[in-house]
């Protein structure tokens, strides 16, 4: 029994604009997810979290681990050649589409459109507002391609076995 409300854009809002739209139905912390992707987070330690710090915004992260396919070649400050690494792993923590929102922050955007990176970056300028981050383990997938999908297919065999 999850009450629905639609909300019409007029114009493309972006990835976060719309809701903009709706700030007069908000009134407490709530989660927004992209709709592309398929995820496990720990919701309630996530949000325990969020209201034991008085966040105005949590980010949802993992780890990403990725190879390239290619030789990278490193220069020095004059441009010579300095090394070549074949085939370097890179490990970065990326913003997993999960998120918590005090619906405080919402009248920054103002009723433009706006992406979610570009409304982080406002809210990382205003002082009084404090923008987490969570770890939410391994169960993650982007299915925003038709080769994700098919990847998250397997995936998702080996989750319900383990």
């Amino acid at each position: 029994n999850i009450p629905v409300r639609l909300v019409e854009e007029n114009q493309e809002m972006g990835t976060i604009g719309s809701l903009y739209l709706m700030k007069d139905i908000l009134n407490k912390p709530f989660i927004m997810l992209n709709g592309d992707l398929i995820s496990e987070p720990p919701y309630k330690s996530m949000l325990s979290y969020f209201e034991r710090e008085n966040a105005s915004v949590l980010i949802g992260v993992k780890q990403h681990h990725e190879i390239s396919q290619y030789g990278v070649v490193k220069f020095n400050k004059d441009g010579k050649f300095s090394k070549i690494i074949e085939k370097p792993k890179r490990k970065d923590w990326i913003s997993t589409g999960i998120y918590i929102i005090d619906p405080s922050v919402i009248n920054l955007m103002r009723g433009t459109p706006m992406d979610t990176p570009d409304f982080i970056k406002l809210l990382s300028e205003e002082k009084d507002k404090l923008i987490l981050t969570y770890h939410i383990g391994e169960k993650w997938l982007d299915i925003g391609n038709l080769d994700d999908y098919d990847r998250a297919y397997g995936l998702i065999k080996g989750w319900e076995e383990s």
